[in-house]
Formats: structure tokens, sequence, C-alpha cells
């Protein structure tokens, strides 16, 4: 898995833990992969560590809610607009990458 953010990255209120960071981590990953980018070539893009922030504080604040109107579930809502948004800004192009020279897609092209 390639790290994007740790737990000590996240000054936020919030208690984030290891397993948020690490569900954060493989989420960003993941969708690199979807997108035929290899993660170890964006590893230190701002927009992707700013997005597994996003994620880590959405799943702790989500695993932090005790009920329907806890005031953490209110802050999960927000950090899932603020993913979403961030989300769709990202693309191969905006991490510089040419599209067709990922070595995952020259990896695939091969085969």
């Amino acid at each position: 898995m390639v790290e994007f953010i740790t737990p000590a990255e996240i000054n936020e209120s919030v208690a984030v833990s290891q397993a948020d960071t690490d569900y954060a981590n493989t989420y960003v990953e993941n969708l690199l992969k979807n997108m035929n980018v290899n993660p170890q070539d964006v590893q230190d893009s701002p927009q992707l560590k700013e997005l597994a922030k996003l994620v880590a504080l959405e799943r702790a604040c989500v695993r932090l809610s005790q009920t329907e109107d806890s005031v953490y579930l209110e802050k999960a809502k927000a950090y899932k607009e603020l993913r979403q948004e961030l989300e769709k800004q990202i693309s191969p192009q905006s991490l510089g990458i040419q599209s067709g020279t990922s070595p995952i897609t020259a990896e695939l092209g091969r085969r």
C-alpha cells in the first residue's frame, strides 16, 4: 500500500486512527488504479494527500458518531462533501500524468 497520509499528519480536533488512514490510503490508491495511474508515481501530490486526509477524517467521524444527531455525523457529512468536490478535480492530467504514459498503462499495453 502506498502511504499518502499518516495519523500524525492530520492536525484536526477529530481523533484519526491508523485504521482510518490505512483505509484512506487504500481508497486513494484504488481511485488512482481505476484511472490507470501508478500510485507510486504521484505519491507526493498535495491534491492526493488532501484527498486521503478528507477520507480519513470522514471515516473517523462516522466511527465516532453515536447517534443520528451526533456532531461527528454532521462533520462526516461535511468531509464527504469536500471529498466529493476534490475527487471531481482529480484526473491523470491534474496529477501531471500524460495520457498513456503511466507505467500501469504501458504494462497493460504489453500484455
